[in-house]
């Protein structure tokens, strides 16, 4: 008996990394192909099955009006090769957007100058809030309150 499990241990313990070592391979091949996103000034980017996992992703129209949204809050989408951002700059902060989830945008406030990378502790953000695609009315006033009650917040 001893002899069969020693075996069937020895089998999983060669398959499982086998495995996972194709399912590894599939990934790096999807992110050098597939639009990759940014949604954080020191987090790898990701592909978009993979940031988002606790709800569908919108489509390619649904992408496109959250990306209206977001350009008129006065956020600027960055392509560098397959890597898109949205990302609004000021003099006092820098936010990230997300809007890969279906039906809700989610921001990260971070302060400037952004605090250096210590592996030991990884940097965090300030404050991070959302909105839902039912936010019709006062979207800036409502973005601009959220944001000065996320830097308001110090960790």
């Amino acid at each position: 008996m001893k002899a069969v499990i020693d075996q069937a241990r020895a089998e999983w313990a060669t398959y499982i990394p086998a495995q996972q070592a194709q399912e590894r391979q599939a990934l790096v091949k999807r992110r050098k192909a597939e639009t990759i996103y940014r949604i954080s000034p020191f987090a790898q980017p990701q592909l978009a099955d993979v940031i988002v996992l606790w709800a569908p992703l919108r489509d390619a129209n649904q992408l496109k009006t959250a990306d209206d949204r977001l350009t008129s809050l006065g956020f600027q989408r960055t392509k560098e090769g397959n890597v898109v951002a949205w990302i609004d700059d000021r003099a006092d902060c820098i936010v990230y957007a997300n809007p890969l989830a279906y039906n809700r945008i989610d921001f990260e406030v971070w302060r400037k100058p952004l605090p250096e990378l210590d592996p030991r502790r990884p940097p965090q953000p300030v404050g991070s809030f959302y909105f839902l695609d039912t936010y019709i009315k006062n979207l800036p006033g409502k973005y601009a309150s959220r944001l000065a009650k996320a830097m308001s917040c110090e960790p």
